[in-house]
């Protein structure tokens, strides 16, 4: 799918935009979440911050903006008693699949120096590989 930016002011730009990207950024919310509820609570909540901004991102970008409210939202679900089985579990399911240097980054939030010695590459090229993967990742 080629990167599109939706207008605020246009309503069918936003809709068209709504409708190509939002069963990716849901889908990556179930993947994460593992509960269907929690994912629409994640979707609706990634798509209200990019309306807050004005502008309405690629894919990617709203992936990676899905992906920290999710983790958040798992951070706090375990800070107020999710039990250590059902969040290995979802660790578990979350990685499932998921490309070497997105996990790193996103799952085991690994810098993008760390990213790159594991690679054995320059830190240029590790920000490119992992760019590669999260718009591989977000086309699943």
């Amino acid at each position: 799918m080629a990167m599109h930016v939706a207008r605020l002011d246009d309503r069918d730009d936003f809709v068209s935009w709504f409708e190509a990207t939002s069963p990716r950024i849901y889908g990556l919310a179930v993947h994460l979440m593992g509960d269907p509820g929690a994912a629409e609570e994640i979707t609706i909540a990634t798509y209200r911050e990019a309306q807050r901004r004005g502008t309405h991102d690629p894919t990617p970008q709203l992936m990676a903006l899905a992906h920290r409210r999710a983790v958040e939202r798992l951070r706090i679900n375990s800070a107020v008693g999710s039990s250590g089985r059902r969040r290995r579990r979802r660790q578990k399911t979350a990685t499932a699949g998921c490309p070497p240097a997105v996990r790193w980054a996103y799952l085991e939030g690994l810098t993008l120096n760390q990213i790159a010695v594991r690679m054995g590459c320059t830190r240029a090229q590790a920000a490119v590989e992992l760019s590669s993967q999260l718009r591989q990742f977000a086309d699943r």
